[in-house]
């Protein structure tokens, strides 16, 4: 039976070893889900993880040491979806963010797909429609149930296979560069970004306030 959840810290750092992964920058694929919706400051609360054949999870809350993912993560090369909220949940983990990360919504804008979710990509590339059930689930509870880990294990699934069709597509429209750019420009944007905006910046309309508004509803976000 093929490993799909990872829940000690030595298990992890087994799994992360670098015999598996050889000496070159190991390709990977990346998604995290938080308690954001259940909770007044979210945590981490599951990390996905695909790489090669393998697709499974990484539980936070039961593994009190990360530090092994966080140092395979600085010299990988990470695909995700929509990246921006991952990419911050990993510098607040972390500290810092994968040296390479390419995203895949990124990608899709830029070939000009109208529907570039996650399920519309999945579904556009692959023929697969995939549950949405659970966008608004309790990440932060355990036991997580087995249609829970089948939709978590999802969000990671398509992503290195669906990244090669993108990749292949824009390199054919000569807009491949523009792609490397504008994930390069992604990754900076949250390293740069301060620590006290993390909160508010996922309110829709926020990145459009002055200073003095944005104090006012970070100050409204720590007091609900």
């Amino acid at each position: 039976m093929p490993l799909t959840l990872i829940d000690t810290p030595e298990a992890l750092v087994s799994y992360l070893a670098a015999s598996r992964f050889g000496d070159t920058a190991p390709i990977c694929a990346i998604d995290t889900e938080a308690d954001s919706l259940h909770r007044h400051r979210e945590s981490l609360c599951l990390v996905q993880f695909a790489a090669g054949e393998d697709c499974l999870l990484i539980d936070p809350l039961a593994i009190d040491d990360l530090s092994a993912l966080g140092q395979f993560l600085e010299r990988a090369v990470v695909w995700m979806h929509g990246a921006d909220y991952d990419m911050t949940m990993l510098k607040r983990e972390f500290g810092s963010l994968p040296a390479t990360v390419y995203d895949t919504q990124i990608g899709a804008r830029l070939l000009g797909v109208r529907r570039f979710g996650l399920g519309d990509l999945v579904l556009h590339y692959f023929g697969i429609e995939l549950a949405k059930a659970y966008q608004k689930a309790d990440w932060g509870k355990r036991p997580l149930t087995p249609k829970m880990v089948d939709y978590a294990l999802n969000d990671v699934r398509y992503l290195l296979p669906m990244g090669d069709k993108i990749v292949a597509d824009l390199r054919a429209k000569g807009r491949y560069e523009w792609f490397e750019q504008s994930c390069q420009a992604a990754r900076k944007k949250v390293l740069e970004r301060e620590e006290g905006r993390e909160d508010v910046w996922r309110i829709q309309g926020s990145g459009k306030f002055d200073p003095r508004t944005l104090a006012c509803l970070r100050a409204l976000w720590y007091w609900r």
